[in-house]
Formats: C-alpha cells, structure tokens, sequence
C-alpha cells in the first residue's frame, strides 16, 4: 500500500479541504480520525496564534493539512531563519509544539495499557 493509501484508511474524510473545520472539533466521530495533531499556541496571552493568526486560538490550533506546507515553513511564521535565529533570547516562544489528541474511545484504552504497562515494569524489577 502506498502512503496515500494507508492515510486514506485512517482518515477517510479528511482532506485539504476540510482539515481546518475537522481539526478544531474537541469532538469528531472516529471514522474522521483516530487522533488528530495539534500546533501548541506559544505565542502568548493575549496575541494572536502565530500558526493561523487567531486571537481566539487559545491552547491550540489544527496542524495544516497540505501536501504544500513544510515544518519549514511553519518556523518561518515564527521568525526562525536558522539556527541562531531559533535559539537567540525567544525562551520557547520559537518552538513548534505537536499535540496529540486521542479519539475519545480510544482514551480510557490508551490510559489503561500505559498504566498496565507500568505496572508490569515495576512488577519485573522488583
């Protein structure tokens, strides 16, 4: 199967056109995707996101769905040119942080394996 093929068996209704809408559901059926990513809003009180420009972008906003959009070019928006730029004095506030927001039927499963899994670790070297 190809990449195109496999993505289309994950997230059968997302697309370049609707990434955007689906993305910022806290809600979605689980035939639109199993998980969806998320861009952390570094930018801080008060200002607009740097990664969709919204004042109201609170905590996060949905990754771009492009096959044109580059982790490249999401440094640019918040003025990274290269590696200096990058670490000089912005504490953060350049970092592009990815969020990983489970579908909820998947979240009390996912919290009871990592827990399990723990549980078996400590269980082993005791």
């Amino acid at each position: 199967m190809s990449i195109e093929q496999l993505f289309a068996a994950f997230f059968p209704s997302l697309n370049e056109e609707n990434w955007r809408e689906e993305g910022a559901k806290k809600v979605w059926p689980l035939e639109t995707a199993p998980y969806l990513l998320k861009l952390e809003n570094t930018a801080g009180y008060g200002q607009d996101c740097h990664f969709c420009n919204s004042h109201t972008c609170r905590q996060s906003c949905p990754l771009p769905f492009s096959s044109k959009t580059t982790v490249l070019d999401l440094l640019h928006k918040l003025g990274v040119e290269d590696n200096i730029s990058f670490y000089e004095g912005k504490g953060g506030k350049a970092d592009v942080i990815l969020q990983l927001h489970l579908h909820q039927s998947w979240e009390k499963v996912f919290q009871r394996h990592l827990s399990s899994v723990l549980e078996a670790t400590a269980a082993a070297n005791s």
